[in-house]
């Protein structure tokens, strides 16, 4: 609170120029109140457009930082595709080399077992070879024997023989029998060997008959 003034006072009332002067001190301090309180009013008013300014930026910085937000969560989510995506590729490769993988193990169990029926079939056809090579040598060994035989029957009825049989006619049929059984051996051992062949290769084939073997 303003102290109160006293004025000094003259003959008739108030001294004029205290009056005044006080009149005067009150004009400048309001002046200058006045001066103050729009200096303050400016101030306020430049902190005002500063903070307008700041939360203008602020505003501006956080609608940047959710666009940067929405593209971080996009890029994210097309990066959680991308890695499914790939976990469904790697699963289904992983898939395909164990199915080949398998399809392997299987190929190689055929093609031992392949080998081992080739060996079988090789081993039948060093013992059909054998026999033949063996029946070979009987025929051979018998015409020899029938030819001794015939020499020797041809000395002492040398006319009587001419243009006759080389060999008796026992003879004859026993030869006719041991090669109708030979025959019939072969005949079987190559239908067997056929027969292995058609469950190798998968085909159906008609069994050739011994008679067409021998022609």
């Amino acid at each position: 609170m303003e102290q109160q003034k006293v004025f000094s006072t003259a003959m008739l009332g108030f001294d004029k120029k205290a009056v005044l002067d006080y009149i005067y001190e009150l004009d400048c301090t309001a002046k200058k109140k006045e001066e103050e309180q729009q200096r303050r009013a400016e101030e306020y008013e430049q902190q005002l457009s500063d903070l307008r300014r700041e939360l203008e930026e602020s505003e501006e910085r956080r609608q940047a930082l959710e666009e940067q937000a929405v593209r971080d969560q996009q890029a994210l989510e097309e990066l959680k595709a991308a890695c499914e995506n790939l976990e469904q590729q790697n699963e289904r490769q992983l898939q395909e080399l164990r199915h080949r993988e398998k399809e392997a193990q299987i190929q190689t169990e055929q093609n031992r077992q392949l080998q081992n029926k080739n060996a079988e079939q090789d081993q039948k056809l060093r013992i059909l070879a054998a026999e033949i090579e063996l029946y070979r040598q009987q025929e051979e060994l018998r015409s020899t024997t029938a030819e001794e035989k015939k020499k020797e029957a041809q000395e002492p009825e040398k006319e009587a023989q001419e243009g006759g049989a080389s060999v008796s006619p026992q003879e004859v049929a026993q030869l006719k029998d041991d090669l109708e059984d030979f025959r019939r051996h072969i005949a079987q051992t190559l239908a067997g060997f056929e027969e292995s062949l058609n469950q190798l290769t998968g085909e159906t084939t008609s069994k050739r008959s011994s008679s067409r073997f021998f022609r």
